[in-house]
């Protein structure tokens, strides 16, 4: 009993507190941080089609899995139709994200 009230009173008096704290200094810094976002529209689309749409591929998986049937190989299929015809360069590039 004397353990519970105890471990009650590290909670109320210290974990609290404590994380309260943390809580505002984690505000804070994400408040400074978006206030001083700069946001370029121009560079944004230049980084889409410079990764050729990759950043919208889970959208895609997510559709594929809901229609059913094997999404990953159909995934694979539309990447080696869109490879076609890369040398193994352009295809190495492509792999790791360059």
């Amino acid at each position: 009993m004397a353990r519970a009230r105890h471990l009650a009173f590290v909670a109320e008096r210290v974990v609290l507190p404590d994380s309260s704290i943390a809580l505002d200094y984690m505000l804070h810094k994400a408040t400074s941080l978006i206030d001083g976002l700069l946001v370029h529209p121009e560079r944004m689309l230049e980084n889409i089609q410079a990764t050729r749409g990759l950043v919208f591929s889970g959208q895609l998986l997510l559709a594929l899995t809901q229609k059913g049937g094997g999404a990953g190989d159909r995934l694979r299929v539309g990447a080696a139709k869109r490879d076609e015809g890369l040398g193994r360069e352009e295809k190495l590039s492509r792999a790791v994200g360059q």
